[in-house]
């Protein structure tokens, strides 16, 4: 007989009226190569946001979502830009663009594997090449991850994993592997390895930039296997890019950490 504790099947399991805080850290280092000069670039963006669930269908979970805390800075060529939603003397550019969207709900919708179906208009709370890098994640919120969920879980066993993710400024392509290290009561330690391939365009510093790029991904996370939730999750990227700035090309290595930790509210 294998034990339950061993092989399990995952599942999105919630109720209507349940309320989960979704807090992210990513931190992002980054080294431009520009003529012979080296040009740091730093991002730090720390938010909070709760997913409280409106209803659940038989094929499909309606949620509602809002950014409750908000913080960012980013440094640039000797400019720092800083936003912080706690505080009540925000100004500039960053204030500008992030302050609405703080204490605002939006709708969303998802499917039984978590993939998002719709959702209202979103706009992006992180900034730079942190932002970028992490564009594949548009079709899932940090709440579960679709590609896990329906699969079997056998301890020692992996999964395989591809996607394509397209956007109006170009596309994004992951693939990799997962591997489930240990099951134990209901959770499961997982670990994965795998690739992002980026062709996509971002602003910094009013300047649009076309971005290529094979970053390495490495994630460790903890799932629990009777929700389907992510409890924890934490996420290396290497950066390995070519930019191109108005017909110059510039190599840029670095890094971006990101962590994730989810909790559920009483």
């Amino acid at each position: 007989m294998i034990s339950s504790s061993l092989f399990s099947q995952t599942k999105i399991t919630v109720a209507k009226g349940q309320k989960f805080n979704v807090e992210v850290s990513s931190k992002t280092s980054s080294l431009a190569d520009m003529m012979g000069q080296q040009m740091e670039s730093i991002s730090n963006n720390d938010n909070t946001t709760q997913y409280l669930v409106n209803e659940v269908f038989a094929d499909s979970i309606q949620l509602q979502s809002t950014i409750t805390k908000l913080k960012s800075y980013s440094s640039f060529m000797g400019q720092e830009m800083n936003f912080d939603s706690e505080k009540k003397d925000n100004k500039g550019e960053m204030a500008d663009m992030l302050g609405p969207t703080v204490n605002k709900a939006k709708n969303l919708l998802i499917g039984a594997n978590g993939k998002i179906i719709k959702q209202d208009a979103v706009e992006d709370v992180a900034s730079g090449l942190g932002a970028l890098a992490n564009a594949g994640n548009t079709d899932a919120i940090d709440l579960f991850s679709p590609a896990l969920i329906g699969k079997q879980f056998v301890a020692g066993d992996s999964i395989s994993f591809k996607s394509e993710s397209k956007s109006a400024k170009g596309q994004t392509v992951d693939s990799g592997i997962y591997h489930i290290t240990a099951i134990e009561n209901g959770l499961a330690n997982i670990s994965y390895t795998g690739s992002r391939i980026i062709s996509n365009a971002f602003e910094m510093m009013g300047i649009e930039m076309q971005v290529n790029g094979n970053n390495a991904v490495k994630t460790e996370l903890q799932m629990d296997i009777n929700t389907g939730l992510v409890l924890v999750k934490a996420t290396v990227i290497d950066l390995n890019l070519s930019v191109d700035a108005m017909g110059n090309l510039i190599p840029v290595t670095g890094k971006v950490i990101t962590t994730v930790k989810v909790t559920q509210q009483p």
